[in-house]
C-alpha cells in the first residue's frame, strides 16, 4: 500500500535552530508549528529526517542528542502529534556518508524496514535548508522550502523548490488546500 508521508526537517523548520541543538532548555517551537503538524497528520504520516553533525564533530554526544530528541518528541506527543519515525545522521559533511541529507539512505532504509511504498504524488519534504529540498528531488517528491531557520540561504546545494512559504504552518495550509501541484506532476 502506498503511503502519504511528509518528511520534516527538525531544526529551523519545527523548532528554532539555536546552533547544535542538544540542550533541552534550548527547545523552542517555531510559532504555529505544533498547530500545523496537528493539521498535517490528519492526511499524512509524519517522519523527521535531520542531519546532526554536532555528534561526530564532538559538540555533543549520542546521549545528549537522545535526551533532547526524546523531550522534543514527548512535547509533540503531549500535543497529540504522532511522529512515525525520527531519523538522524550523525556525520559531518566531509565524512561523505550515505545517510546525510540530501542522500536518501536514511529514508530508503526506513521505507524498506517498514515495507512502505510512497505515494510520491502525495508526499513532501519540508525544510529550511537546500539539503531538504535536494532530498525531495532525490526522492522524486514535492519539496517545500520554509523561510524560517536558514530559509534556503545556506546555498549548499543548487535546488529548485516546488514551493517557498513563510513557515511550516503555511506549508501545511498549502498541502491541504492545493495538494500536489508541483512542476514534476
Amino acid at each position: 500500500m502506498n503511503k502519504q508521508i511528509v518528511f520534516l526537517d527538525r531544526d529551523g523548520t519545527i523548532i528554532k535552530d539555536k546552533s547544535y541543538m542538544y540542550k533541552v532548555e534550548d527547545l523552542e517551537f517555531i510559532d504555529n508549528s505544533i498547530e500545523g503538524l496537528k493539521m498535517l497528520q490528519r492526511t499524512h504520516e509524519l517522519v523527521i529526517v535531520t542531519n546532526q553533525s554536532g555528534i561526530n564533530r564532538g559538540k555533543f554526544g549520542y546521549k545528549e542528542y537522545s535526551e533532547f530528541n526524546e523531550n522534543f518528541l514527548k512535547k509533540l506527543e503531549e500535543n497529540g502529534i504522532e511522529i512515525k519515525a525520527s531519523l538522524f545522521c550523525p556525520h559531518a559533511p566531509e565524512e561523505k556518508c550515505e545517510c546525510r541529507k540530501p542522500k536518501i539512505k536514511l529514508v530508503k532504509n526506513y521505507l524498506e524496514e517498514q515495507k512502505i511504498s510512497l505515494d510520491k504524488k502525495n508526499c513532501y519534504a519540508i525544510g529550511d535548508k537546500t539539503c531538504d529540498i535536494k532530498l525531495a528531488e532525490n526522492l522524486g517528491i514535492c519539496g517545500i522550502l520554509v523561510k524560517t531557520g536558514k530559509g534556503g540561504s545556506d546555498s549548499e546545494f543548487e535546488t529548485n523548490p516546488d514551493f517557498i512559504v513563510d513557515n511550516l504552518f503555511k506549508a501545511v495550509e498549502h498541502i491541504i488546500k492545493n495538494g500536489k501541484q508541483n512542476k514534476n506532476s
